[in-house]
């Protein structure tokens, strides 16, 4: 009986947590514009909207873990293999201390770093404190397999945070005119305005709202779509 319900707890897991790193995402996207994205949609969109810039931004992230950790060899130093040595002993030692120092540095780099590239950092500190919750008893009964345990958890917190730090990475290059799509503002007949190296960004499609950016003016705007007026879209040739 055991096997099933533990099963059952993964999937649920799964699912909350597919919906927790969309959430994430977005509001690292479109807070950065101040938008409350949940006054638009429901918590049954989020997974759909933050999907594909998502797959796109950490496909390449997990590709590379993956592959280290199936070239990794656990001859040189196996699971566990490291509890015994000196750093392993001082960290079982002082772990709360360690634990306190790294969430200090890692609010001290959301406070005081440079925007966006803050945010990646934040996510790698954030990811770094996976240690502790591998020897939790819920973690151990979930996951059994030590190493297994010990990267689901690694992963599910860097690609939590990390999910964020894209969010508001993307959110920025709009803001510059960087953004990887752009209105044909002309062609859409839209009351908008652009000048040549600052295009009029394309946000999303929220809420039955096209959502545009005037990197001139600074402005969010929202266009409902009209059969009559199409909206084109184009590829942003500023971007670098």
């Amino acid at each position: 009986m055991s096997e099933p319900a533990t099963y059952k707890n993964q999937i649920a897991i799964g699912v909350a947590y597919s919906a927790a790193v969309a959430a994430l995402y977005l509001f690292g996207y479109w807070g950065t514009f101040d938008v409350n994205i949940l006054e638009f949609v429901g918590l049954s969109d989020l997974v759909k909207l933050a999907a594909y810039p998502l797959l796109i931004s950490l496909a390449s992230l997990i590709a590379g873990y993956a592959l280290a950790e199936v070239l990794r060899s656990d001859e040189v130093l196996p699971v566990g293999g490291g509890a015994e040595t000196t750093i392993g002993r001082f960290g079982r030692k002082n772990w709360r201390y360690l634990i306190a120092l790294q969430v200090l540095i890692t609010v001290l780099v959301a406070t005081y770093g440079v925007q966006p590239w803050k945010w990646f950092s934040v996510a790698f500190l954030i990811a770094l404190m996976f240690t502790p919750f591998t020897h939790m008893e819920f973690f151990v009964s979930l996951l059994p397999n030590p190493r297994l345990r010990g990267n689901v958890i690694f992963l599910s917190l860097f690609i939590a945070s990390t999910a964020f730090a894209y969010g508001n990475f993307h959110a920025y290059l709009a803001k510059r005119g960087e953004a990887p799509v752009s209105v044909d503002v002309v062609r859409s007949k839209l009351s908008l305005r652009f000048e040549d190296k600052k295009p009029v960004a394309y946000l999303g499609y929220v809420g039955g709202y096209f959502v545009f950016y005037e990197t001139v003016t600074g402005s969010v705007v929202f266009v409902r779509p009209k059969d009559e007026n199409p909206i084109f879209l184009l590829h942003n040739s500023t971007r670098s």
